[in-house]
């Protein structure tokens, strides 16, 4: 008796990405039904071969063995069972064929591909109107909300992917709107360009393609000062301000604290303090501000994050209060 093999395939997933089991089966089958809404798989199928046709149920029990194919996020796999047990198809005789395994970061493509609707004609009318000064103030919000999160001594894990996912979506928003520029560019770009940064400035894992490398044995302080030395030598040996790239809107203890890790890192932590005494001097009102930065600079070498822990011990402590535990 003919064998109907279902094969669920994830929308996740690229149209013609299948085991070698599951193309096996297409084409071995006698009769296949495509029931998918991606129309790549038609081209997919017909490039490999494979004899098909488009319908919504499965193929009857009379064509011999065959292979139905659809997606796996759709209802359409929800009732495939009770669909081929009407055309005629015996229990025994339906098989499932996992032929599709989700890929790591499939789920990423899908944002994509969400964003590309939103933003496409006949999408999201709000999402069309944005632009990259628009949703400035989201992506500032998002990173806050985050901060807050993951200044909590346990976040709880399903607000976290929560608002974590909020920040991927305006990354892959801002880079559908890198698309539409004059001199485009897409989310795939910004990954390559953080991988190859990667590539380059973790040698002791990656080669410069990124393949990997035997298990290095270098120290923490070592894998740090390496990947200080690639900074340098991508910048070419242009001399760069402590302060370049550090936005103005960062917190002050945050900006200090990253300028003075940039001063001890290049040597030039005792002229950052003398020159912090000197306008000290010159502006008396700035010296409590002085005391300030000789924390920062100590807590730096410590790597202690003086933001950080200041906001989360507030957290904490107006949490404490909030309950009534704080002593008077």
């Amino acid at each position: 008796m003919p064998v109907l093999r279902i094969l669920p395939v994830s929308t996740r997933n690229a149209p013609g990405l299948l085991t070698w089991a599951g193309w096996q089966a297409l084409r071995n089958a006698e009769a296949s039904v495509l029931t998918c809404r991606e129309p790549g798989w038609k081209e997919a199928l017909t490039a490999a071969g494979v004899f098909f046709r488009a319908a919504e149920k499965p193929p009857l029990p009379t064509v011999g063995d065959a292979c139905w194919l659809l997606d796996r996020e759709s209802a359409a796999f929800v009732g495939a069972f009770a669909a081929a047990r009407e055309a005629g198809w015996a229990d025994e005789k339906i098989l499932v064929i996992e032929a599709s395994p989700l890929l790591s970061g499939a789920e990423a493509v899908e944002s994509v591909r969400v964003m590309d609707a939103l933003r496409s004609e006949g999408g999201d009318l709000w999402s069309a109107q944005q632009t990259h000064a628009s949703l400035a103030r989201y992506l500032l919000e998002e990173t806050h909300e985050v901060l807050e999160l993951l200044d909590s001594p346990q976040p709880e894990r399903k607000e976290l992917l929560s608002e974590l996912g909020d920040i991927l979506f305006q990354l892959v928003f801002h880079a559908r709107l890198g698309q539409e520029a004059g001199d485009p560019w897409n989310f795939d770009d910004v990954a390559r360009v953080l991988n190859e940064k990667m590539y380059r400035r973790n040698p002791h894992v990656f080669q410069g393609d990124g393949g990997r490398v035997p298990q290095s044995d270098l120290s923490t302080d070592e894998i740090v000062a390496q990947w200080h030395l690639v900074k340098k030598q991508e910048a070419k040996g242009e001399q760069r301000a402590l302060d370049a790239s550090l936005p103005l809107a960062l917190p002050a203890l945050q900006r200090a604290w990253k300028i003075a890790h940039r001063a001890r890192q290049e040597g030039l932590s005792d002229s950052l303090w003398c020159s912090a005494q000197k306008v000290s001097r010159e502006r008396p009102e700035l010296a409590a501000a002085l005391n300030l930065l000789a924390e920062v600079i100590k807590f730096e070498r410590e790597d202690v994050d003086l933001e950080s822990s200041l906001r989360a011990l507030l957290s904490s402590t107006l949490q404490d209060m909030s309950n009534g535990t704080g002593s008077a």
